[in-house]
């Protein structure tokens, strides 16, 4: 399933996008550059409801972009991890552009790179304003072989393959993002704060890089809290899945997945948005992560949502939601438009 606030966050972009080129038409002024956020999947194991798709712009005015397929960026034994990247049409004759990474959700265990299909006539309005858009495949937990962190270590050195290559897709390493929601949002706070952490791939050890924003939708960030709580039992059943044992069995697993441990100063500036009824992941989460950031000195702004879920429609025994989609909408296109130009 599609995750509902991210859906309408890449809607507001391109209904953004066209107004600015209308705006720029009628005034005889340049556009100004926009960037995007990605969208991603809900977890597996979390049952919400999926905006219909006939509700999007069914087709896009801007040329086709340039789609770089199943780009292997590293390879574990016989596995290829591989994604997908989005270049602005004629990519190669263009000024350097950002990229904004995608890391789709699924509680560690689920979704695909792929996801980001679905809204292809959105990745041609933001590759038409020269912004790349990369989809990232990562192993996925398996309860067997696969834990965390092997996820993180995929998505960091995703990140590093980009900027080591990144003349070769006139990518500018100096503008660079990410989204994600949930364990998507997760995986976008550890490629934010963790950089110089979790390296795998020998060729990439010593690519180094810095992102300039990260969108935290409603991820985890501290993973050594007590989860046994009943009214937590969803999200401690997913923690026991992903790691394969409970805290105190890889107590330094958890600490080491934990995005909060690596915030200082020099961490990104950070949009959070957390629903305050969230039955899957605590907002108490994203509390957290906010005090630790301004304790720090860091660009930070937390958006709690009353009443709303994980997917930030109004929660059991809610009819309502604090803030308005339209309100949540503005601010998030507004955080990555000035990100992305300071």
């Amino acid at each position: 399933m599609k995750h509902f606030i991210s859906f309408l966050i890449f809607a507001l972009i391109l209904f953004t996008v066209f107004c600015f080129a209308s705006c720029s038409k009628d005034n005889e002024q340049p556009l100004p550059t926009a960037t995007p956020s990605p969208v991603e999947s809900t977890p597996t194991n979390t049952q919400t409801p999926t905006p219909s798709p006939t509700s999007m712009p069914t087709h896009s005015p801007t040329p086709a972009p340039t789609v770089k397929r199943n780009v292997t960026y590293k390879t574990i034994g016989t596995e290829k991890l591989r994604a997908d990247i989005y270049l602005p049409a004629q990519y190669e004759d263009s000024p350097k552009f950002g990229a904004l990474f995608f890391f789709h959700g699924g509680g560690w265990m689920g979704g695909d790179k792929s996801d980001i299909t679905d809204y292809y006539d959105i990745i041609r309005a933001l590759n038409a304003q020269n912004i790349a858009v990369i989809g990232v495949q990562y192993r996925l937990c398996d309860t067997r072989t696969v834990f965390l962190p092997t996820p993180i270590y995929d998505c960091l050195d995703a990140v590093r393959y980009i900027v080591k290559n990144a003349e070769e897709y006139n990518i500018d390493t100096d503008n660079l993002g990410a989204f994600g929601t949930s364990a998507g949002g997760h995986l976008s706070l550890m490629a934010a704060f963790a950089q110089d952490h979790f390296h795998e791939a020998p060729e990439l050890s010593d690519v180094t890089y810095k992102l300039k924003y990260v969108v935290d939708i409603c991820g985890p960030t501290d993973l050594c809290v007590d989860y046994t709580d009943d009214s937590l039992r969803r999200a401690y059943e997913t923690l026991l899945a992903v790691f394969g044992t409970d805290r105190e069995g890889k107590l330094e697993e958890h600490k080491a997945s934990s995005p909060i441990n690596y915030i200082d100063s020099n961490s990104p500036k950070t949009l959070i948005i957390h629903g305050k009824a969230d039955s899957y992941v605590p907002y108490t989460q994203s509390e957290l992560l906010y005090n630790a950031l301004i304790e720090k000195g860091v660009d930070a702004t937390y958006i709690a949502v009353d009443g709303a879920d994980h997917d930030f429609s109004p929660a059991v025994g809610h009819e309502s939601t604090s803030h308005s989609v339209e309100e949540l909408l503005t601010t998030a296109t507004q955080f990555i438009l000035t990100a992305s130009a300071q």
